[in-house]
């Protein structure tokens, strides 16, 4: 099982390309999932085959309805495959750029089982905003 952690600010080059961090480089694989974050988060996150591949299980055993069949939908809607080159970086397109407002600044997030890339502006603001979030107590085990 994944276990990313740690943040890490990095730049896009010309191509629109960025660098997977080498703490994540080996977890992840060189060919991974890539999703524009539901429902809220204006973030991309990047998701390990083996992990996805859970995600994908879970996805597929949703009850039958429409309310599922759109949901599924907008989720696979939303992501792609990636490959890293042998540089360790991956081109995020435009779409996905645009989505997450990543312009040029990142911030790489190690979530768990996941990966979560933000515009770095955005990413800062909201620490900002959560250093006054009163947390609810029982929420933490560690």
């Amino acid at each position: 099982m994944a276990d990313f952690k740690g943040t890490y600010f990095h730049s896009l080059d010309s191509k629109s390309r960025m660098v997977i961090p080498a703490a994540f480089r080996d977890e992840l694989g060189q060919k991974f999932v890539i999703m524009k974050t539901l429902p809220d988060d204006k973030c991309l996150t990047l998701y390990p085959l083996d992990e996805w591949a859970k995600v994908k299980e879970e996805l597929d055993n949703l009850p039958a309805g429409e309310k599922y069949r759109k949901y599924y939908r907008k989720v696979f809607s939303r992501i792609d495959d990636c490959n890293m080159d042998p540089q360790s970086r991956v081109v995020l397109k435009e779409s996905f750029r645009e989505y997450a407002g990543i312009s040029k600044n990142i911030a790489v997030l190690g979530s768990g089982r996941k990966i979560e890339i933000w515009d770095e502006e955005t990413w800062l603001k909201l620490q900002n905003e959560e250093d006054e979030f009163d947390f609810d107590e029982s929420l933490v085990r560690f």
